[in-house]
């Protein structure tokens, strides 16, 4: 697709880099979007896979001017779970590394980058008009010539609600809360630090000033700590040692924020003139920092899908999106069903009991290569991953209970 008139609606990750990549390639591209945004936005913390991505935008330079460097990550049970891993144990090419950064300011270059790189931006809301035989209709606004429409409006779906089209949520109805503080405990400097606790889980990204801090829950769970979100996410706080201690002295500079809906696949994500991109085409649980990931790797995709074929190629795009979608959510199925947790613990023991056997199954490597996200894509990568945790169970003698208690699952394989 060249020298074709494209509308993409909304300005976030997803719709600027393919708005970027589309006008790059000759299109005269119009993103459409309200220019309205929380303070605060979840998505902090990059993995390596996206500074790939953003390499080939030429933006890593500008990413790291307030960005925070991440090594890697870290996840913590107080009492019988500490583990880390560096993204460079991963003997790759590819990025050994990531960024933390705060949503204000990543959003705002990938907008300046769709500048740079031709297209219109037009703050104004988006109206769809009634879909005739599958083919998406622009309402509103009304003076703009278009070949082509591509939904990048988020979890709020404009394009799937004006066609009918329905969408699968997965089984978690989760909530996060999360907030900012000026200084917390970080053992592990810029990794990720994530802490497990009796009913889910809690994150502490470290940004170049500041520090997010947010707890993941079920809402059954949730709404038992209070009556509004302020009062939950103090009794969380309180509640969860690790955290408590982390935030000791620690000043919060934000309120609290809440996402929810972690889980969603779009039932159809291409049509006659129109596809979705990024969380209007679907989106994952938080817990491995997939969402930018996978708002990247749909957003190119989608670009050289249309780039090369164009609308012949959308169904190729959309097969590609959901395998993507697919592996990310195997792997966060693995948190919850205990299986990562046992994998570590008795790879753990297998390191230190038989440190040759653990250094040829290369198995630090295998671990970094998926959630690092250069290895998702791979189909041998993610083999071998499984493979690995299937493995686990002979390592050592199962661990039985390292539960967290947001699954009704064992955390051993058996």
């Amino acid at each position: 697709m060249k020298n074709s008139k494209i509308i993409v609606v909304g300005g976030g990750p997803a719709g600027c880099v393919v708005a970027t990549l589309l006008a790059e390639a000759g299109n005269e591209v119009t993103v459409i979007d309200r220019g309205v945004r929380p303070a605060l936005v979840v998505g902090e913390s990059l993995i390596p896979s996206v500074v790939g991505r953003l390499r080939t935008l030429g933006l890593e330079q500008r990413v790291a001017k307030f960005g925070r460097l991440k090594p890697g990550a870290a996840i913590a049970r107080a009492g019988d779970f500490d583990w880390s891993i560096a993204f460079e144990d991963k003997a790759s090419a590819a990025p050994t590394y990531a960024y933390n950064v705060p949503r204000k300011y990543f959003d705002a270059i990938l907008k300046q980058r769709a500048i740079e790189a031709g297209c219109t931006i037009r703050n104004e809301r988006c109206e769809f008009g009634s879909a005739t035989k599958g083919v998406l209709k622009l309402k509103y606004p009304q003076n703009i010539e278009y070949d082509f429409i591509i939904d990048a409006s988020g979890r709020v779906r404009l394009g799937a609600a004006a066609l009918g089209i329905g969408a699968q949520t997965g089984s978690r109805k989760d909530i996060a809360l999360f907030s900012h503080f000026d200084k917390a405990d970080l053992p592990h400097g810029g990794s990720i630090h994530m802490n497990v606790f009796d009913s889910g889980w809690s994150w502490r990204i470290p940004l170049a000033d500041r520090v997010s801090v947010g707890f993941v829950m079920s809402v059954d769970a949730l709404t038992a700590l209070g009556e509004t979100d302020r009062e939950r996410y103090t009794h969380l706080i309180g509640s969860v040692p690790i955290v408590s201690a982390a935030l000791r002295g620690a000043v919060q500079l934000e309120d609290v924020y809440r996402y929810q809906n972690y889980q969603l696949v779009s039932e159809q994500m291409v049509g006659a003139n129109w596809a979705m991109v990024g969380d209007a085409a679907g989106f994952v649980d938080p817990v491995f920092s997939s969402g930018l990931a996978l708002s990247f790797d749909g957003a190119f995709m989608l670009a050289e899908s249309l780039i090369s074929g164009g609308v012949a190629e959308l169904s190729f795009y959309e097969e590609q999106y959901r395998q993507a979608i697919e592996r990310w959510q195997r792997l966060v199925d693995t948190f919850y069903d205990g299986r990562f947790f046992t994998m570590i613990q008795n790879g753990s023991r297998l390191k230190e009991e038989n440190p040759i056997l653990f250094e040829r199954l290369k198995a630090e490597e295998k671990v970094a290569a998926i959630i690092s996200g250069n290895g998702i894509s791979s189909q041998a990568a993610n083999d071998k991953f499984y493979e690995l945790m299937q493995m686990s169970a002979v390592f050592g003698a199962p661990i039985q209970q390292v539960e967290t208690r947001a699954s009704t699952h064992s955390l051993s394989l058996q």
